[in-house]
C-alpha cells in the first residue's frame, strides 16, 4: 500500500522517477474512503486536472441506507463474542424469513481480518476479509 502510514513518500520516490509517465501520458485512479485535505492535495498533485470526483453525496455523513451501530465491550473477548451473536443472529434471521443483511467490520490489521474471517467462517457465517 502506498499511501499507508508514511503517507506519500513511496509515491513520491515513484513520481520523480524520470521514467514515470507524466499526468498526461497515463490513467491514474485514486480510491479513498475519505478525502482528508492531505489525499486532496495528492489528488491534485497525481491526476488530471479534469479528474471525477465521486461521492454519496453527503460530504462528512454515512449514507442513509447504511445504519451505524456502536456496541461497547470490554476486551477483546467480549468484542468477539458480542459480534459473533450480532452476526449468528442476523445468519438466523435470513434462514428464518429472508431477510438480507450484509455486514462490514472494520478491525486494525490485516491478520486480525483474516483470522476473524476465518473464526465467522468456522461458526457457519459467510465472510471475507478485504485488506487494503
Amino acid at each position: 500500500m502506498l499511501l499507508g502510514d508514511c503517507r506519500g513518500s513511496h509515491l513520491d520516490v515513484i513520481l520523480n522517477d524520470p521514467r514515470f509517465p507524466g499526468v498526461d501520458r497515463r490513467q491514474t485512479l485514486l480510491f479513498s474512503a475519505t478525502f482528508p485535505s492531505d489525499v486532496t492535495q495528492l489528488a491534485n498533485k497525481v491526476l488530471k486536472k479534469n479528474y471525477v470526483k465521486v461521492s454519496n453525496g453527503a460530504r462528512g455523513r454515512a449514507n442513509t441506507r447504511v445504519k451505524q451501530v456502536f456496541v461497547q465491550a470490554e476486551g477483546i473477548c467480549e468484542k468477539n463474542d458480542k459480534l459473533f451473536a450480532m452476526l449468528e443472529e442476523q445468519r438466523d434471521r435470513l434462514a428464518k424469513d429472508g431477510a438480507e443483511w450484509r455486514t462490514l467490520v472494520f478491525v486494525g490489521t490485516k491478520k486480525h481480518s483474516d483470522f476473524l474471517a476465518f473464526s465467522l467462517a468456522d461458526k457457519g457465517i459467510k465472510a471475507a476479509s478485504i485488506n487494503g
